[in-house]
């Protein structure tokens, strides 16, 4: 006799992520071919928000993530009463998309949010805005500072990288050599496993996590990076 097997909570984050993502990559392709995208980030961000939109509605039904969770700088969420007055649910993330296993009795696990962070890539634009280190002093360190504590609860959670000018691996470098500089925290380099020079492309790849300060400790980012230089 054949029965079908629940899958576990952390088998059902990982389809969920996985649609998430299957969103956004589809988004960002059309971002690549928006003629009069502004250069701000946050103009940036809400462009794909609305193309993140418009590719969720056109997927099948049955693969859509489970609702449409997504909001646009949300302040973070209570998830116990230990969290009540935090300074941490004042901050907010780029893109915050809330997941629900409707399998999961209890309301203290069963609603999650899965945090975006979105940043703009290059040569410095400002002396006081240096881009690629801001990708991983007010990125990257945003998942494992308790300041921040995106991706709180999560096993998993994205930044979203823009290129607007220099080549990527070039950034990369920059990047990988500021995450070598952060004392208070034992973070990987990036690694993107295909070298592509194509224009208008998306790359990805994913980070191994260990945090001291936010739970759960074991946290896997995904980065994603899409070519918008003009």
């Amino acid at each position: 006799m054949l029965t079908n097997k629940i899958p576990s909570a952390s088998i059902l984050w990982q389809r969920h992520e996985e649609l998430i993502l299957e969103v956004f990559v589809r988004a960002l392709k059309m971002l690549c071919l928006e003629k009069n995208l502004p250069d701000a980030e946050n103009r940036i961000n809400e462009t794909l928000y609305l193309k993140a939109r418009l590719m969720y509605f056109k997927l099948p039904s049955k693969q859509r993530p489970a609702f449409f969770g997504l909001f646009l700088e949300p302040q973070n969420q209570p998830q116990t009463e230990k969290d009540v007055g935090e300074k941490f649910l004042l901050k907010k993330p780029d893109l915050k998309w809330r997941l629900e296993n409707k399998l999961d009795p209890d309301p203290y696990t069963a609603i999650k949010d899965y945090d975006i962070e979105c940043k703009r890539l290059g040569r410095p634009l400002r002396r006081d805005r240096v881009l690629n280190e801001d990708y991983v002093k007010k990125g990257i360190l945003r998942f494992l500072n308790v300041e921040h504590s995106y991706g709180k609860g999560m096993t998993l959670g994205a930044m979203i990288g823009y290129v607007q000018n220099m080549e990527f691996k070039d950034i990369l470098k920059e990047i990988n050599q500021c995450i070598i500089q952060i004392q208070t925290h034992n973070i990987p380099s990036i690694k993107f496993s295909a070298k592509k020079n194509s224009r208008k492309e998306i790359i990805e790849t994913a980070q191994k996590l260990y945090r001291t300060e936010i739970s759960p400790s074991s946290f896997n980012l995904r980065h994603i990076w899409v070519d918008l230089r003009k």
